[in-house]
């Protein structure tokens, strides 16, 4: 449930090196980003890499804040391919045990 959630919020790596993945290689990404965000402990990088091997992720939550009352974290998404690599930042925040992106 908590995949499907985050998987509704999936176009911010329309633009990504991610926007390539094939459903199952997102449902598996997306449920490390949620294994991820559900660790209490900080900077404690998990390592998916999609089936063929041709893309890989350093998931890791770096902070944790409060918004709204909600528990929230700050994940960093280091993605490499053969060709590039790029580093990004998102919020995610705790609502009904789901795990949204954070808007701001």
């Amino acid at each position: 449930m908590a995949t499907a959630a985050i998987g509704q919020n999936t176009m911010f790596l329309r633009n990504s090196l991610l926007a390539e993945l094939k459903p199952e290689e997102m449902d598996s990404l997306l449920a490390a980003i949620t294994q991820t965000l559900d660790q209490e402990q900080l900077n404690k990088p998990f390592i998916w890499e999609n089936e063929s091997r041709t893309i890989s992720s350093s998931i890791a939550a770096v902070d944790a804040y409060q918004k709204d009352s909600l528990a929230c974290r700050q994940l960093t998404l280091t993605t490499t391919t053969n060709s590039a690599q790029s580093v990004t930042q998102y919020g995610f925040c705790k609502v009904d045990g789901i795990w949204l992106m954070d808007s701001e």
